[in-house]
């Protein structure tokens, strides 16, 4: 059996508004006074109204969709951001669209009139130059500058990782190891090492060096992490991971060594995706940084050029019932 559809004008009886203004509270028309949008957002949920993209596509001769670009889905934090971006172009009236890469975010914007993209990862400056000339772009934490007339959410991570650093310094930590294969990858590509340039600039006030690997920058696997003590290597007494998954399987391969965390090893993850009891970890707010994607897209949309930056500031996050063992800790060979 088919279910019909509800149409804009059972829509904008049920909201009580007229059909043209239900239009334009649907497409984000800052024109509508905001009690009047929720008012057709809500009768839109209650009918499980869906737009005709193909119609309104037709007379704007341009469609209501926003590819997005994001790597490597089953990555927490990039999975977390495209759910929240997901909701966050819904309520602004637009359509979602996952692209593989950005070379397919190309293909997408030549075959379709699509409104505008949002990047969640850009690193090629003159691919993001391709894209803007046919669509308005957003990006996301990007490591290159985005061209002119582009929207970019940045992300500080600066004042957390000063924080988390100065307060395990001045509680006896003064052995940090860096777990990344993240850093490397920056180092040779010219990217900005935004987590971890922050950690080593406190240690370089305080006169400390990390504990590093004999043959590298950074420790780049949680295994390499434990190689290094089996070896007899200097231990770390904090170890400051990429993220919360990478925190995870530290945590669990020096339990199994029988290394307390965080008595022995306090570990530090970031995103807040899969903090375990008794670990750190840097907190990303991914509704607000979609948020602030789609303000930004929205205001391209209309022509604005006014500020085309939003800076996201993560929180560290401390435990509190752990927050007292992060003092001096025994000293220990393994």
């Amino acid at each position: 059996m088919r279910v019909k559809r509800t149409t804009l004008m059972q829509l904008s009886a049920e909201a009580g508004v007229a059909i043209n203004t239900a239009r334009k509270a649907l497409s984000g028309d800052p024109t509508i006074r905001p009690h009047l949008r929720c008012r057709v957002l809500a009768a839109a949920d209650r009918l499980k109204y869906r737009p005709n993209l193909l119609a309104r596509a037709l007379r704007r001769q341009q469609l209501d969709m926003v590819p997005l670009t994001l790597p490597l889905l089953s990555n927490p934090y990039f999975g977390r951001l495209a759910t929240s971006l997901c909701h966050a172009l819904a309520g602004i009236g637009k359509e979602p669209a996952f692209c593989i890469d950005p070379e397919h975010l190309v293909e997408l914007g030549t075959a379709f009139a699509v409104c505008g993209c949002i990047i969640g990862y850009a690193v090629d400056r003159r691919l993001l130059q391709r894209i803007a000339r046919r669509q308005r772009v957003v990006t996301v934490n990007s490591f290159v500058k985005p061209p002119a007339g582009c929207g970019n959410v940045a992300i500080d991570f600066a004042p957390a990782y000063r924080d988390a650093t100065q307060r395990l310094l001045r509680t006896g930590r003064r052995r940090v190891a860096i777990c990344s294969d993240f850093v490397p990858m920056c180092l040779a590509k010219g990217w900005p090492v935004q987590k971890f340039n922050t950690v080593l600039d406190v240690l370089n006030e305080a006169a400390l060096q990390p504990v590093r690997p004999a043959d590298g920058v950074t420790f780049t696997t949680p295994e390499a992490v434990t190689e290094h003590l089996r070896a007899g290597g200097a231990p770390p007494d904090v170890v400051f991971c990429e993220n919360d998954p990478g925190a995870a399987r530290l945590f669990g391969l020096l339990v199994a060594m029988g290394i307390r965390v965080p008595g022995d090893i306090l570990v530090v993850g970031c995103d807040d995706t899969l903090r375990l009891s008794g670990t750190w970890s840097i907190r990303v707010d991914f509704d607000e940084l979609a948020a602030h994607a789609t303000e930004l897209l929205q205001q391209l949309l209309d022509g604005g050029t006014g500020a085309l930056e939003r800076v996201h500031v993560p929180q560290l996050l401390v435990p509190g019932a752990e927050a007292g063992d992060t003092g001096q800790m025994e000293n220990r060979s393994w």
